[in-house]
This record gives structure tokens, sequence and C-alpha cells, in this order.
């Protein structure tokens, strides 16, 4: 919590732990991997440690490292606000089914998929809109959990996407793989091939590379 609380103000504050780096390398990538609000932390810290007579590396603090300036943040919160507002409005009167279908279509017919753009977090895909799969899966995700829904973000193969539930069942779903623009499509026309499928499905062309236990 304490490393939520301190990213989501952007603080260049000390951070008093006690762990192992691998323990704060994966508290804080859950961090940036669970909240694609806080967009401008990819999960990079600087670490503070002493060393101990025989070597051993004890972990005091961490400082986290921030991609954007405050004041970029706070010129592109409106545009984010207003680019969610846009996409969900409305939704809250349909099915789960219907609400995730639109965000799905809402994204990929407003995103062009750049593979020159290495941009890896939602403001690529809202304020650039253009961007690679991350960047996809975690809009996707954004604009999911702000409906409520159970979202998170998975990945493998250097390719990312997501697991949602819906109406009380998990289910796989890529929205970058549904953009015609991917050389997946034999044509112009928005696909679903990978709309809310099983992993079983999923798997045959996904691998999964997860550091946490993902639902079947």
């Amino acid at each position: 919590d304490q490393v939520y609380f301190t990213v989501a103000r952007m603080s260049e504050e000390k951070i008093p732990v006690q762990a192992t780096e691998e323990d704060l390398n994966l508290v804080t990538s859950f961090v940036a991997i669970d909240h694609p609000e806080l967009y401008w932390f990819s999960g990079r810290c600087t670490y503070y440690y002493s060393t101990e007579e025989d070597g051993t590396r004890t972990y005091t603090d961490i400082v986290p490292i921030y991609d954007f300036t405050r004041d970029q943040v706070l010129a592109d919160l409106p545009i984010i606000e207003a680019y969610a507002e846009d996409c969900l409005r409305g939704l809250e009167h349909l099915g789960e089914f219907e609400q995730v279908k639109a965000v799905y279509e809402y994204i990929i017919n407003n995103t062009f998929y750049d593979l020159d753009y290495y941009g890896q977090s939602i403001h690529e895909i809202i304020t650039k809109h253009r961007g690679v799969c991350a960047s996809y899966a975690e809009t996707t995700q954004f604009l999911l959990q702000r409906l409520g829904f159970e979202c998170f973000v998975v990945s493998g193969g250097d390719h990312a996407w997501n697991i949602v539930k819906v109406e009380g069942d998990y289910y796989q779903l890529d929205t970058t793989w549904g953009d015609p623009v991917v050389d997946r499509i034999e044509d112009s026309v928005l696909g679903y091939n990978y709309f809310l499928v099983t992993s079983q499905e999923m798997y045959r062309d996904h691998t999964l590379d997860s550091t946490f236990p993902v639902p079947n």
C-alpha cells in the first residue's frame, strides 16, 4: 500500500523497506501491472541498502522512478478522463458481455497499431492513439477496471494481453490481435478470434510466462 500511495502522489520520498531485492522487484512491478492509471510508473526504483561484513545486502529504502514529470501528468489527465468518459458513456445500462465488447471495439477503432512506437502504457493509446500490445492491454485493463471488472494483464513471448472475469467466469482477451492493422486478420474487418476465449483456445498461439498464477 505504501508503494501505491507514494506513486499515486508522484512523491520522491524514500519508502522504508525490509525485503530481498527479488521481493521488492515483485512488489513494485505488481503495483505497475495492477494499476494502469499510474502510467507514469513502470515499476523501476532506486534502491538503497547497507552491506554487511559478509557482503550481504540489507535493503533499507526505495524511491520510485517516474517516466513523466508532474507537469506532464497534470496536462494529460484531462485528455485521459475525456477518453474514458467517451468510451464508457452509457455502458452502465448494458450487460457485462456487451460492456466488454464495447470497450474492445472502441480501443481498436481509435488506435493505430505502430511497431515503431515503443510506449507501453495507456498514455500512448489515449493521448497519441497509437501503440503496441502492452499499451493495448493496459488500456483495456484501465477501462474495464473503471467499469468494475476484474481484469489484469498477462504476457509471454514478447506479447501482452488480458484475462477478464465476465458474468462469473474468466476469459482470455487480446485486443491487439483483434485490430485489423495487425497481419493476423485477412481483411480490414475488426476480428473476434481472440475475444473472450478459453485458455485452451488462446494458448494455441500465445505462450504464457507469468510470475503469478492465473485462472483457467
